[in-house]
């Protein structure tokens, strides 16, 4: 579809050049090539924004491994030294 419209808007372009009217069906033609382009750069700046919580949620869970397994290793610290108290 996409090399389907890129050739029409080429076609049309080649008739602009040479000075020619356009038809309903070219305009439209041009206006849905605008279209996609404009959708496609709002999905791209919506995937790098996806990208970017992703990054920062992994952080976040790196984050907490670290702090669970500074806890963990407090409490078996704290568990040995009540042991070896009784």
């Amino acid at each position: 579809m996409a090399a389907v419209l890129k050739e029409a808007v080429e076609r049309i372009a080649k008739k602009v050049a040479s000075g020619r009217r356009l038809t309903d069906g070219e305009i439209t033609i041009l206006i849905l090539d605008q279209m996609i382009k404009r959708i496609d750069a709002k999905f791209d700046s919506i995937n790098a924004g996806f990208d970017s919580v992703d990054a920062r949620l992994s952080s976040i869970e790196d984050r907490i491994s670290s702090l669970e397994k500074r806890i963990n290793d407090r409490v078996d610290g704290l568990e040995k030294r009540t042991d070896a108290c009784s």
